[in-house]
């Protein structure tokens, strides 16, 4: 899913962030697609140099689909300077 519209992120404590946003729906650009209108929210968190989390949702009208919930988790780590690890899951929830 691709998203267009407004992200903002704040640190809340040291190496934790939280994020916010708003989106035109899922899949856009910054058409209005059936007057979708998505919230994005979440939180990342860097417990070392090495190591960063993080989790997301994208929740509200989604323009064409209708209304619906997408979640992210990423986990990304730092093997060697030049080598990193990242993972990624996406569990849309229409």
């Amino acid at each position: 899913f691709s998203h267009t519209g407004l992200l903002a992120e704040r640190e809340i404590r040291p190496g934790v962030t939280a994020i916010g946003g708003a989106t035109l729906g899922w899949n856009t650009g910054f058409d209005q697609t059936d007057n979708g209108f998505n919230i994005l929210s979440g939180i990342r968190a860097r417990p070392s140099d090495r190591v960063s989390v993080g989790l997301m949702a994208s929740m509200g009208d989604t323009g064409y689909r209708g209304s619906g919930v997408l979640q992210t988790a990423t986990l990304e780590v730092r093997l060697t300077d030049k080598v990193t690890y990242g993972m990624h899951d996406e569990l849309p929830v229409l």
